[in-house]
């Protein structure tokens, strides 16, 4: 199985539409489209829906309506652990 080497990054932006939580994949070999979630527990349903073994424990909800980072974590994932999550990958 073909593994890919990533970085995760999961915000909490406010939006005008109210707050919005966005997980973004950074790779050096490709490229992906960020995805936004209107719930913390819909995100943490995806994470945990794709790599089970996921640790939410740093997952949670920021105490300003600033734009904020909850996670950042390096991972090696699957091509279906990243469509799980809801990436679509594009060679740079």
């Amino acid at each position: 199985m073909t593994e890919f080497s990533l970085r995760l990054v999961a915000q909490q932006v406010q939006t005008p539409r109210g707050r919005v939580y966005r997980l973004v994949a950074y790779s050096t070999d490709h490229e992906f489209n960020s995805i936004e979630f209107n719930s913390l527990e819909d995100l943490r349903n995806t994470l945990l829906s794709a790599i089970p073994n996921f640790d939410c424990s740093e997952l949670n909800p920021a105490t300003t309506r600033d734009t904020q980072i909850l996670f950042t974590t390096g991972m090696r994932l699957s091509q279906a652990q990243i469509s799980g999550l809801g990436f679509k990958m594009a060679a740079r």
